[in-house]
């Protein structure tokens, strides 16, 4: 055997070493979930600029880390919630109601909120909150307690006042594949329960680069002419400046061409509560039974039946709105509804309600919201599934899809 030999044989062991050394570090960072990864995906469900403008959404408390390996979530930062947090070493909080409301002028011991806030930046823990957003989004708390209750073609009971915007841009033809997929990943073309809606048409593109230019294609003082694809997508205003800035890095021209304008179009798919049609008529007191088990009620809810009501009338078309219920009443009218489903009413709004036939269902503000934990874990799990995270909800209850 040479010296040489000898030398390299005796190098395998070190070389696996390195190799398995570095498949680990290579499989550490690759499946750690970041802080601005569980933002980016839970704002892109609901958008901060759909928030009220009393509200506080948002991250509310950074915690110690940006890469997050637990989040609990919770409908309210109380404090058993973010005691556990706490004790159980989570790095990330999510909340439905916010912890922060008002500017803070000082943080002490002696204000419970100040208390709070500073027991979580000691423990390095973070604090997240999707609240009057998360309301209004296609996908948000409505969306979630219609379909715990198998509700069909549900809609919101009262529609987002957004307008929907039109970006038409035109693209070489051999990269409107990679342009599009780009305006897609930022959320561009989304309808309702459709992803990927767009429209493109050929044609012919012609331009001639001047003195100081520097052209993906052709040469300065040369007309060209391109095949090219006129691309059509549609996006909500929240996304204008994002949708740009993609186009114009995954662009291959120096100088794009695009238009933007609104389409006069509202967004249906957002807004307040949901109604919609059970698969079949419920007799009332089988429906109440139904719906005491799927939500996991602690008592029989009160039903606050309408001047006109009919005890033994059947149920199927129903509206919920979970939180507060007032603002959706005047949609609620004439609506059609057999029952309509709230967490709360005023002492007038409901007097209103009674006098106008309306059939409403009084939940109470936690039993209407609470199902947000084992919502947003479960859309946690299903994004990052195959990923490095601990995901646990309180309170939970069992989801029936």
């Amino acid at each position: 055997m040479s010296l040489y030999k000898g030398l390299s044989e005796a190098k395998r062991p070190f070389k696996l070493i390195f190799l398995q050394v570095s498949f680990i570090v290579l499989y550490w960072v690759m499946v750690l979930v970041k802080l601005e990864e569980i933002i980016g995906f839970l704002e892109g469900i609901a958008p901060p600029t759909l928030s009220e403008d009393w509200d506080n959404v948002g991250l509310q408390i950074s915690p110690a880390q940006e890469e997050i390996e637990s989040v609990l979530i919770g409908l309210d930062p109380s404090p058993s919630l973010l005691r556990r947090g706490r004790e159980d070493s989570f790095d990330l909080i999510i909340t439905h109601h916010p912890l922060i409301f008002e500017p803070i002028g000082s943080l002490t011991r002696d204000d419970p909120t100040g208390n709070k806030i500073l027991n979580l930046i000691e423990a390095g823990t973070g604090l997240f909150v999707s609240h009057t957003n998360f309301d209004l989004a296609h996908r948000g708390l409505s969306y979630a307690l219609a379909r715990q209750l198998g509700l069909k073609e549900a809609a919101p009971l009262l529609k987002s006042e957004d307008e929907l915007y039109k970006l038409i841009t035109f693209v070489p033809t051999d990269q409107a594949q990679r342009v599009k997929k780009a305006l897609f990943g930022c959320g561009a073309g989304r309808s309702g329960d459709y992803s990927h809606v767009s429209f493109s048409v050929p044609g012919e593109g012609t331009f001639k680069p001047l003195e100081g230019a520097h052209p993906h294609l052709g040469k300065e003082g040369e007309l060209q002419k391109v095949r090219e694809v006129r691309l059509e997508l549609s996006f909500p205003p929240e996304l204008k400046t994002k949708l740009l800035e993609e186009l114009r890095r995954s662009h291959p021209y120096e100088d794009v061409a695009y238009e933007v304008y609104p389409t006069g179009r509202k967004i249906s798919f957002r807004g307040l509560g949901r109604k919609g049609v059970l698969e079949d008529p419920w007799a009332r007191d089988d429906f109440l039974k139904f719906l005491y088990n799927r939500l996991e009620l602690p008592q029989g809810p009160d039903l606050n039946a309408g001047d006109k009501a009919k005890p033994e009338g059947k149920i199927r078309r129903i509206g919920v709105s979970p939180g507060a219920g007032g603002t959706v009443l005047e949609s609620v009218y004439g609506a059609g509804l057999d029952l309509l489903i709230v967490g709360e009413l005023d002492y007038h709004e409901r007097l209103q309600a009674g006098e106008r036939g309306l059939d409403v269902l009084e939940l109470g503000h936690f039993h209407s919201e609470k199902i947000f934990s084992s919502y947003v874990s479960n859309l946690l799990q299903e994004r990052f599934g195959d990923r490095e995270l601990t995901v646990a909800a309180e309170p939970r209850i069992e989801l029936a899809w």
